[in-house]
């Protein structure tokens, strides 16, 4: 089961009317993604953030240039994948013209858990090299340009990642003093804040490097108002913000991090 909108909009803002989509078969998802915005994600009530997550079945995948078609047959042929392209698939954009598409994957159980849906997205983005940004447990997506391939292949295995889960919790709460520690101070660290006025990202990682960036501000307990303002005085943004493309899809990042957490 997945997620459609209830009419033909493509609205990022959308954020209530979605609607359970049970497949008979999976390539029954194809003709549907093609025509509607949808989500591997159902949500309550049809009401889309991330704490309002009721379960998954699927994950996707989102590539901007990342890497081409011919190596994503390549990459998931041996799993069960549909491949649809996105509206800006062979169109330049930001002076790069390259295969942009999504993958959608099938899991072997349903996840109820968002935070854990949030984490295994992570870890295949991190796998395949797709955007993590398209990774939290509000996420929607635009109805595909056209749909590349359907396979018939085996299922994501939910459990190999169940362990190194709990593991990553446990980081989480050995961080906790430390996190504690800068939310008193009030001062970010040295070495983000480096990041912040120093670093740039290249093309190809800039979502990345965004998402990377307001997740690690965002567990300082740094605010979103704040988080806006040091993005806005970021080398990134200095570097970038001319490109009204990239602006547009930080701020919709920092939100979305933000409405997730």
């Amino acid at each position: 089961m997945i997620s459609i909108y209830k009419n033909l909009e493509q609205n990022a803002r959308v954020s209530s009317g979605f609607v359970p989509y049970s497949p008979k078969r999976f390539s029954d998802i194809a003709s549907v993604i093609k025509s509607r915005m949808w989500s591997p994600i159902v949500w309550h009530d049809g009401n889309r953030a991330a704490n309002n997550f009721h379960f998954a079945k699927y994950i996707a995948l989102d590539f901007d240039s990342e890497i081409s078609l011919n190596d994503a047959h390549q990459m998931f042929h041996e799993l069960r994948h549909i491949i649809g392209t996105t509206k800006s698939h062979g169109i330049e954009k930001n002076g790069v013209t390259s295969d942009r598409f999504r993958v959608i994957l099938m899991l072997d159980q349903v996840i109820f858990d968002g935070k854990y849906f949030a984490y295994l997205c992570k870890r295949l983005a991190r796998h395949y090299g797709s955007d993590l940004a398209a990774c939290d447990a509000g996420r929607l997506f635009f109805a595909c340009k056209e749909i590349i391939s359907i396979v018939e292949g085996a299922s994501i295995i939910v459990g190999d990642y169940a362990e190194d889960y709990a593991i990553e919790l446990e980081k989480y709460r050995h961080k906790d003093k430390e996190i504690a520690a800068y939310k008193d101070l009030k001062k970010i660290p040295y070495q983000l804040e480096c990041t912040i006025y120093s670093n740039v990202p290249k093309p190809g990682s800039r979502n990345n490097f965004i998402f990377a960036l307001v997740s690690d501000l965002q567990k300082l307990g740094v605010s979103y108002e704040k988080c806006l303002e040091l993005f806005k005085s970021s080398a990134a943004f200095e570097t970038y913000k001319a490109d009204q493309d990239f602006v547009r899809s930080s701020l919709t990042t920092i939100k979305s991090r933000y409405r997730e957490l």
